[in-house]
């Protein structure tokens, strides 16, 4: 007969971000602990924060025997009191008990609970938006491992700006690797004597931050991406941006789709050289920006400011006038990237790429020196749908004499396809006509700048 195996609940997953990173930090402590009982762990901790960090916990802990005014510059009663209040938590003590049987809000395991206040928990208990109570109850009642485990939470975390954050992915491998490894940075600060605070990121922004994730977890996890099947691991990746200050609680969440990781991984992994390129490139360095207290931002790394292009891949929007400008100043990018970031993140069909490729050849191959300048001329300086389908008739009519159609009746809906500008279908082809002169080694003449989208009104 099998036994049931007994569930951790300091460790058991809940669907709260701050609960759940605050359970990762809980096994890697006990793994790099192993002697350490729960009590001690909490010292361990309680220390780091009030002595080390000079009880500067106020974006996790509001009004708490750490934060409180009461407590400033108060170091030994400080830690002694926040001691005294978690081991009467973790033995049940009756005057922090609120009930000996109900079922805790996040765990939903039934049993002694606690007063889920926003001195213990992240963004719960009082204030705007969380005053949300089932059943008529006093407040958010929770288990005692709720408690525990977002005490621990602030080591899983990372400063992003100006306030802190946790990421957390679908895939618990993820989730865990991150945790773990922000934990472990905290405590190799505190070897070298640089343990003063929360551990500041590179990137002083959200999408910039996730994206150094994504570098770190496809250099520390092996993933393999296939381009006939290139989003089957589905990772997703999802950072809390928050504050719990007294005054002002905060929670912004930024998602990056399973999709985003994918394509970002499959260029990461087969075209790393020249896709880390055009993605660092890209780092608007020196551009104003906004500088928070205790100077937050790192300034001498280029995370620290912003990239349009990692923002529009979070966001899924439309990369072809960034994937332009780089060629068109003779830089190499593969067309499987501009073909991938297409097909999974804009969902085009693939015979519209196929067509357009197919296009591009033919200009570079079939086309003179001066009837391909030309036509990149006239690409380039198209103001309306219409000029870019005068350019294709040209096209078309110098293709005549060919037994095999350039473009056939059946292809026109491709070209133009719904849901679609259509810049950015005469930006593809730019960029396949240019990656074939690189290909081949083919200088052109001037053929002019580009027209900016926001400098044309689009021709429905």
């Amino acid at each position: 007969m099998e036994t049931k195996q007994e569930t951790n609940w300091l460790t058991y997953q809940t669907g709260d971000p701050f609960t759940d990173v605050g359970g990762y930090v809980w096994e890697y402590l006990m793994e790099k602990f192993p002697n350490k009982n729960p009590t001690q762990i909490i010292e361990l901790v309680a220390t780091i924060y009030i002595r080390e960090w000079d009880q500067k916990m106020h974006p996790f802990f509001a009004n708490s025997k750490i934060t409180h005014n009461t407590y400033g510059g108060k170091k030994d009663k400080s830690l002694n009191d926040t001691l005294i209040f978690y081991r009467k938590v973790l033995n049940g003590s009756p005057d922090v008990v609120v009930t000996e049987r109900g079922y805790c809000r996040m765990t939903g395991r039934q049993g002694t609970l606690f007063s889920a206040e926003r001195s213990t928990t992240m963004l719960n208990g009082a204030g705007s938006l969380m005053n949300f109570h089932h059943a008529l109850e006093s407040g958010s009642m929770v288990s005692k491992e709720v408690l525990l485990r977002n005490f621990v939470m602030p080591l899983g975390a990372v400063q992003v700006g100006s306030m802190p954050a946790v990421v957390l992915s679908n895939d618990e491998q993820v989730s865990k690797f991150i945790a773990a490894q922000n934990c472990q940075a905290h405590l190799d600060n505190r070897g070298v004597g640089m343990g003063k605070g929360l551990r500041k990121a590179k990137a002083s922004n959200p999408a910039n931050a996730l994206f150094d994730y994504v570098v770190e977890i496809l250099q520390n996890i092996e993933y393999e991406f296939e381009i006939e099947n290139p989003f089957q691991e589905g990772v997703a990746l999802n950072l809390f941006h928050f504050s719990n200050f007294v005054n002002g609680p905060a929670l912004q969440l930024h998602t990056l789709s399973a999709t985003a990781f994918s394509f970002f991984g499959y260029c990461f992994k087969n075209f790393h050289k020249e896709w880390m390129a055009f993605v660092y490139a890209h780092y608007k360095v020196g551009t104003s920006k906004k500088k928070a207290k205790d100077d937050e931002a790192n300034e001498d790394s280029p995370q620290s400011f912003p990239n349009p292009v990692l923002t529009t891949i979070m966001n899924e929007g439309n990369l072809t006038f960034a994937f332009l400008a780089w060629v068109r100043s003779d830089k190499r990018l593969n067309f499987q990237i501009v073909e991938l970031y297409q097909l999974l993140i804009r969902n085009m069909d693939k015979r519209t790429t196929q067509l357009l490729r197919r296009i591009a050849v033919f200009v570079t191959n079939e086309c003179s020196d001066d009837e391909t300048t030309k036509t990149l001329r006239k690409l380039n300086s198209a103001k309306t749908r219409r000029d870019v389908f005068a350019t294709l008739i040209k096209l078309v009519e110098k293709n005549k004499d060919n037994k095999e159609a350039l473009i056939q009746l059946e292809d026109v809906e491709f070209l133009f396809p719904d849901g679609y500008s259509w810049l950015e279908m005469r930006n593809i082809l730019l960029i396949a006509i240019y990656e074939q002169l690189y290909e081949l080694n083919r200088k052109v003449g001037d053929v002019g700048e580009a027209a900016e989208v926001e400098q044309i009104e689009e021709e429905n």
